[in-house]
């Protein structure tokens, strides 16, 4: 993890909001890719929420400019991370997929 995000991104966020970004961005930059494809049920699991606490994280990502929805995919939202300092990525409902991109 970047520390720009540490730094600079993670103390402007709740704790919902840091925890399913962490996810977004271990699911694509942990693997070396640019995106990644996780169900929300998934998604909830891995960050101990209920599915719709994820929903509406997703949605105040979205709304901060940090994530954007891309896609539908079947099976799950489908990720690409943004540089840290304008970090944004996208994130999707169950059926969505989900990019975080990288502006670098």
């Amino acid at each position: 993890m970047p520390n720009t995000i540490n730094f600079s991104l993670f103390p402007t966020l709740n704790p919902f909001a840091k925890a399913v970004y962490y996810q977004l961005f271990l699911l694509s930059h942990g693997f070396r890719r640019d995106t990644c494809v996780v169900g929300l049920a998934k998604l909830a699991k891995l960050v101990l929420m209920s599915q719709r606490k994820v929903q509406d994280t997703i949605t105040y990502l979205e709304t901060r400019g940090l994530i954007k929805r891309l896609r539908a995919v079947l099976g799950g939202p489908v990720t690409q991370r943004r540089n840290p300092g304008r970090a944004r990525c996208s994130a999707s409902s169950a059926s969505r997929g989900t990019r975080l991109i990288d502006s670098t």
